[in-house]
């Protein structure tokens, strides 16, 4: 094959908006992202947070009244005011909102609890609440030091935390007491070890009564010299120490005394299970809660079913539903975002207020909107978001249309103010037609994983898959390259219980809500496939379809010709593994070519566009069913193929 570029290289087809109606206002994505992106203390809890479910009463006694709260916040708030088990394990996909429901709930909830038994009257409102995100690691010069570099930093937070409860003697007397005294009445494991490394370094410390400076010193040089030499004893002393505060400063109220490890899985697959092996082992019943968040296979590759963990499946509202209720938000007050702005001008609120107006309606209204947000970002209301926010960065042409279509909208989301849309890895959008560094041009691997993978309930091992693809004929290299691509961290269409999607002996991989929505929906919508083809590599010497007048035409015709391309590799692709192996092909994959039900589908919505541009655009009638009898010619060759490799005639609905 000769040697590839990309579509959107060659063709050349749309433009670069510069000036006039074809200008982008870059300031209007600022205001995308305050709309989007809200923050948080410009409004009230209330209205700033949306809730999981409809809001409902709730008696919540240590508030000392009865709120409006969603069932999912309410039994989250129930298990940290009583937890049962000292660590709770919040598990849900990567945006869904598992941080932002955490915050919205500590901050608005348990810190507002007042404890009217506690001893000290500047305690009642307060609590121990230590917070580390590990999103913030990915830097680190130190994060190559492993566990103990953790558990300092750790460590770190949760001493920054308790200790303006205690002055040297406080600490190394009182306190050291405390853990003689509770490891004298009772077997604790925990207690042992950390009362063991003190007794280790300074056997005689039972036998001192008098605990004056010297003393003082002598207990703080032995503390530190075991801390630098055993992270793990440290930590266990502090846990420990927050249990003390627990119980003489908070009566008992575990509330009082939170450790919430975020983003979890931002670490390696070794640092999540030495971590959370860490945790487990040294949390206490009557220490502090940790609150662990992270994706459902970070836990799951684990297993954690131990008696300490308490696991919660992450329940938040819908994408969708959250886009609305911010562009609302907006077109409730503009004001109130127009002022915090320097660059806008008032006379562009109108644009930009009528513009969101007719957005909001089709969020609102359309079927097919509802199914593209879903599918492309599955339960991310992150990637959700950052999609919507290139709606900002779009032509003012775009803006000023009086009907908006799904198109528009697709098309705005995906290009995010580019002239095309480019793949990268950062991007919150795939191209299912590519992979990464591939040669050849095999347009289909990606989506014949998707496929398989799902063929298989969901779930397959790694080792499943690249054996399968190898004996039919894909070089390892591809396969794995385009695992690589479906795992990467932004727009996950695959997962692994393996995070950086090294091969190991029990590595399992799964397909996410968006690799559903990509081969259930996202490769036969032509609104999408139009925009991520002009990403895809082809040959050289590819043929344009210069012949069209209309931009429009070009742009379809591009695409039948691309779909042309993807029909011969495929064909050539399923007659060199038919030939490889006995096996039947059928039977491991699908009884018909999957480019044949990729170009059926969009010859759906094909039709349905054209039809009503004919009637509008009567001068360009003869182009249109051009492309028509092109897309239809190629049918008739892809379904004559078909019949021929599977000896069956291809039925439209076998998706």
């Amino acid at each position: 094959m000769s040697e590839l570029r990309r579509l959107g290289d060659i063709v050349n087809i749309m433009p670069e908006y510069k000036k006039g109606d074809d200008k982008i206002v870059r300031a209007y994505d600022n205001l995308g992202a305050s709309i989007l992106f809200v923050d948080e203390t410009r409004l009230a809890p209330e209205v700033f947070y949306q809730f999981s479910t409809e809001r409902r009463e709730i008696n919540i006694p240590e508030l000392q009244q009865a709120v409006n709260i969603g069932d999912y916040e309410g039994m989250l708030i129930d298990k940290i005011l009583h937890p049962l088990n000292p660590v709770i394990c919040i598990r849900g996909r990567l945006g869904t909102g598992k941080t932002t429901t955490l915050k919205y709930v500590i901050e608005n909830y348990i810190k507002r609890i007042n404890c009217e038994d506690c001893p000290i009257d500047e305690d009642r409102n307060g609590a121990l609440i230590s917070w580390i995100d590990f999103m913030s690691f990915f830097d680190e010069s130190g994060f190559e030091n492993g566990l103990p570099f953790l558990l300092r930093t750790i460590s770190q937070q949760m001493w920054n935390k308790c200790s303006n409860y205690f002055d040297p003697k406080a600490e190394l007397d009182s306190f050291w007491n405390y853990l003689f005294e509770i490891n004298e009445k009772a077997y604790d494991v925990l207690v042992e070890s950390v009362v063991g490394g003190i007794l280790d370094e300074y056997p005689y410390l039972k036998k001192i009564k008098d605990i004056n400076d010297n003393e003082v010193k002598k207990r703080e040089d032995i503390k530190n010299s075991i801390k630098n030499k055993n992270p793990q004893w440290y930590f266990r002393y502090l846990i420990l120490m927050w249990r003390y505060l627990i119980e003489t400063r908070f009566s008992g109220r575990k509330a009082c005394a939170i450790i919430v490890l975020d983003n979890m899985d931002s670490l390696s697959t070794d640092m999540q299970a030495n971590l959370l092996k860490a945790v487990i082992k040294s949390a206490h019943h009557k220490g502090p809660t940790f609150i662990l968040s992270g994706r459902p296979e970070t836990f799951d590759r684990h297993g954690l079913n131990d008696v300490l963990t308490d696991i919660v499946y992450h329940q938040g509202p819908e994408p969708q539903k959250v886009i609305l209720f911010r562009l609302n938000l907006f077109l409730d007050d503009p004001d109130k975002y127009f002022k915090t702005s320097i660059s806008l001008l008032s006379k562009e609120k109108v644009l930009i207020t009528n513009y969101l107006s007719r957005i909001v309606k089709i969020v609102r209204e359309d079927w097919y909107y509802k199914k593209f947000i879903s599918s492309i970002a599955g339960k991310s209301i992150r990637n959700a978001l950052v999609l919507s926010q290139g709606l900002f960065a779009v032509p003012l042409g775009e803006m000023k249309k009086r009907k908006l279509a799904l198109s528009d909208i697709i098309r705005g989301m995906i290009r995010f103010g580019g002239s095309q849309y480019i793949s990268a890895y950062n991007q919150r959008v795939t191209n299912p037609f590519d992979v990464t560094g591939e040669i050849d041009g095999r347009y289909l691997t990606k989506i014949r994983i998707l496929k398989f993978v799902a063929g298989y309930g969901g779930s397959c091992s790694r080792s499943m898959i690249t054996n399968t693809f190898s004996m039919f004929g894909l070089p390892d290299a591809c396969v794995s390259q385009a695992l690589l691509d479906l795992l990467r961290h932004e727009c996950q269409l695959l997962t692994s219980n393996n995070y950086e999607g090294l091969e190991t002996e029990h590595e399992t991989i799964t397909i996410t809500e968006i690799g559903r929505g990509y081969i259930d929906n996202l490769i036969y919508n032509l609104h999408f496939i139009q925009e991520v083809i002009m990403d895809a590599r082809v040959p050289s010497v590819f043929q344009v379809p210069y012949q069209f007048s209309d931009a429009f035409c070009r742009k379809l015709g591009t695409i039948i010709n691309f779909l042309i391309e993807l029909y011969k590799t495929d064909v050539s692709e399923v007659q060199r593994s038919m030939e490889r192996i006995s096996i039947n092909y059928a039977k491991v994959f699908a009884p018909y070519l999957i480019s044949l039900e990729i170009i059926t589908s969009l010859y759906d919505y094909l039709h349905d566009i054209l039809m009503p541009q004919k009637k509008d655009s009567p001068a360009n009638l003869q182009e249109y069913d051009q492309l028509l009898n092109g897309f239809e010619k190629l049918i008739k060759e892809a379904k004559a193929s078909n019949n021929s490799l599977f000896g069956i005639n291809y039925n439209n609905k076998a998706r």
